[in-house]
């Protein structure tokens, strides 16, 4: 099994603990009422940052204001050491999920789009499995914005209020990929803001990392 940051770790255990407490969120007016009023990811950058790749061998992560709103998105990048087919069939190896991803319990490929887009059931298991999260999403080709393979994944539909999803995939050489992901999950149930947004950085940063160890051979899968 891969090992992963314990401070990701820790925010999940956290939700399910805030779960069980019954924690209020406080909300932004303009949150009240769903996730139609917090934009979304198109509407930010369209490509990842030109970087130099040594700065980013680990995982970096940042926060991103959503404007209107005390919610933030979690964003997080990292060069994986591998070329970008091999970037982009670890993406879409989703049945494999619950082998890298963690928390993952089951990603199966239910149907697809006449454009070609993936329609994907995915659930992740806290608390032993006594709480399950679930979502259908629908996952796209890539497309290409200045040289950088984007792939804007759609909530269609779960038991999560709000679920918005973006990677970015640009080719450095032959042997090396800038992977960068930007992430938004808003539970149903009322948690504690700080905590909510703790865990928006918190999950990007597991998922690029995932990726990254996967693609490189380093999961232990």
């Amino acid at each position: 099994m891969s090992t992963y940051p314990s401070r990701p770790s820790l925010c999940i255990l956290g939700v399910a603990a805030a779960l069980a407490s019954g924690c209020a969120t406080t909300l932004h007016a303009s949150d009240e009422g769903g996730g139609t009023r917090l934009g979304s990811l198109a509407a930010d950058e369209g490509a990842s940052h030109v970087v130099d790749p040594a700065v980013f061998d680990e995982p970096v992560s940042e926060r991103i204001p959503i404007p209107g709103s005390d919610f933030v998105r979690g964003r997080a990048r990292v060069v994986v050491r591998a070329p970008i087919e091999r970037v982009r069939a670890t993406l879409y190896d989703f049945k494999s999920y619950p082998e890298f991803m963690p928390y993952w319990d089951t990603a199966r490929v239910v149907g697809k789009k006449p454009d070609g887009a993936h329609e994907v059931y995915m659930s992740v298991k806290l608390l032993y499995g006594a709480l399950r999260l679930w979502a259908r999403l629908d996952f796209p080709k890539p497309t290409l914005v200045d040289g950088v393979e984007v792939i804007e994944e759609r909530y269609v539909e779960g038991n999560l209020k709000e679920l918005q999803g973006r990677w970015q995939l640009r080719a450095i050489d032959a042997d090396r990929c800038e992977v960068t992901v930007e992430v938004l999950m808003l539970p149903k149930m009322p948690l504690p803001l700080e905590l909510v947004n703790n865990c928006q950085e918190d999950g990007a940063r597991m998922l690029v990392d995932a990726v990254r160890l996967r693609a490189e051979g380093r999961d232990d899968g």
